[in-house]
């Protein structure tokens, strides 16, 4: 096998927005005189304005997360623009500050289908595999959360080690914490700039992850770009393509 060692991005590769019905749990704490099938359709338009709004402000997001507090502020602005743009009648007009602490803490978050089994087929091919994350300080409570921290022989997060992708310094710690050479280690994510620009720039492979059939600019800062983690998982173990 080509890698040692394979270090994976979070937000985006392993993790997604959950569905409607845990922003619909947020909101019944705040709702007044709102039927249930109110609650679900402001519920819903909630997150796709999240989402809308979290990715026009990607690009704010590259390098960003050293600390705590750049974390914190930055959605503090995404779901303060997100609420202007969702305003529905009936809810408390104080939810600015319980939103922002849900989304730092992941109650919105949900694993891609794929995430578990694929963690599982490469590691039980021998793979070690990593973590590094811009992400705040709850990353690691979150992978347990979840029970992937199994899968993991190491987990970087940014907030906590004071450096943020795509800075060679948090790739050049993964591949210390993977005990390989950059030609040994391959790094998975979905954003071009913070993750294929960051570890190309130490001499690792990195590849994209695009689900959504979306296209990045510079894509050409990848060695590959893959529709999933379970056709990632089949080339890298030499196994026909998932149907």
């Amino acid at each position: 096998m080509k890698y040692m060692a394979v270090i994976f991005d979070v937000g985006g590769t392993l993790v997604r927005w959950g569905g409607s019905s845990l922003f619909a749990r947020f909101l019944s704490h705040y709702a007044r005189c709102v039927s249930r099938d109110q609650l679900m359709e402001d519920a819903a338009l909630l997150r796709q304005v999240m989402i809308d709004t979290f990715a026009r402000h990607r690009h704010a997001a590259v390098g960003m997360g050293a600390t705590e507090d750049t974390v914190l502020a930055f959605w503090h602005r995404v779901l303060q623009e997100t609420l202007q743009l969702w305003q529905r009648p009936g809810y408390s007009a104080h939810m600015l500050a319980p939103l922002t602490h849900s989304v730092v803490m992941g109650h919105f978050d949900a694993l891609f289908q794929d995430t578990v089994d694929t963690l599982s087929r490469l590691s039980s091919a021998g793979l070690r595999l990593g973590v590094i994350s811009n992400w705040n300080q709850n990353l690691p409570h979150e992978l347990a959360n979840w029970g992937l921290d199994r899968f993991f022989d190491f987990v970087i997060v940014s907030s906590l080690v004071g450096v943020a992708k795509p800075s060679p310094e948090i790739f050049r710690l993964g591949l210390t914490r993977a005990s390989c050479e950059p030609r040994q280690a391959l790094y998975v994510g979905d954003n071009v700039l913070d993750d294929c620009a960051g570890a190309r720039g130490v001499g690792m492979d990195a590849v994209l992850i695009r689900r959504e059939g979306t296209l990045q600019q510079e894509e050409a800062l990848c060695s590959a770009v893959y529709p999933s983690l379970s056709a990632l998982a089949d080339t890298l173990l030499g196994e026909e393509a998932s149907p």
